[in-house]
């Protein structure tokens, strides 16, 4: 009987032990997600509060929802024909629309229509949007090992101090910001410091997926040129010592002289 006793007191603890464990796994206590359902907010939710206010995060959704501009990116276009639909890729080859995908005129087998609305809602979501600078520039919608880090000035969204590849066309009414690059690297109150930060190397390996080197790049990363853009174009927080000058007495004859020369 006290054998009984033991046994009984040793099951006891043990379940107590191990109770933790066992609801875990089956309560439900942790989300599993297919490695397809993965949002890039699901992890960064503290960009997604930033991606879903202003007039400068809604206007790259509109950007991102246009399946010429993403398609651009995609096969690596240097100039768009509005008229025809047109798109000329490095290598001058042309894609042409044929109503419905743009097809490569060299390879006609080879066509797309490449889109971020992976939802199909005919809207972007913030999720979608983390793809049009980390992904769609290379054609890839893949996580670790394959993002991209697509800056402001990337030959293909806002240009650069080479003002290539960037077609103003290409986005219609937005099309006074795609040049930005060029304009703030040349006769702009912003151009020393974005040439300074231009010829100073990012974190971010710069990417090559179109056999040649953007105008961004510095060595072998993503230049620093973007921070000009983000100065002004995003929260940021600096600490700032104001060191205030000394007074002049204009009516003092003991005053040093010279101090405008």
């Amino acid at each position: 009987m006290k054998k009984i006793m033991l046994i009984f007191i040793g099951l006891m603890a043990l379940s107590v032990y191990a109770m933790p464990n066992v609801v875990t796994v089956f309560a439900n206590q942790h989300s599993f997600y297919k490695s397809s359902n993965i949002m890039c907010i699901t992890c960064h939710s503290d960009i997604k509060d930033q991606v879903e206010i202003g007039d400068i995060f809604s206007n790259h959704k509109e950007a991102a929802l246009n399946n010429t501009y993403t398609t651009y990116l995609a096969i690596g276009g240097i100039s768009y024909n509005a008229i025809t639909g047109n798109i000329t890729v490095y290598g001058n080859h042309n894609w042409h629309w044929n109503g419905s995908v743009w097809i490569n005129d060299s390879n006609p087998s080879q066509y797309k229509n490449e889109t971020l609305d992976e939802t199909g809602n005919g809207a972007i979501d913030s999720g979608e949007l983390c793809m049009l600078c980390h992904s769609i520039a290379s054609g890839m919608k893949t996580h670790t090992g394959s993002m991209v880090v697509t800056a402001c000035d990337d030959d293909r969204c806002h240009g650069n101090r080479n003002n290539i590849y960037n077609d103003p066309g290409i986005l219609g009414i937005f099309a006074n910001v795609s040049a930005a690059g060029y304009n703030i690297s040349s006769n702009n109150i912003h151009s020393s410091y974005y040439l300074t930060t231009s010829n100073q190397s990012s974190p971010y390996p710069a990417m090559t997926p179109f056999g040649y080197v953007h105008g961004n790049v510095y060595n072998n990363y993503v230049s620093r040129g973007y921070y000009s853009c983000l100065g002004c174009h995003s929260e940021i927080n600096i600490n700032i010592n104001l060191v205030q000058s000394q007074p002049y007495n204009h009516s003092g004859i003991d005053e040093p002289q010279g101090r405008y020369q």
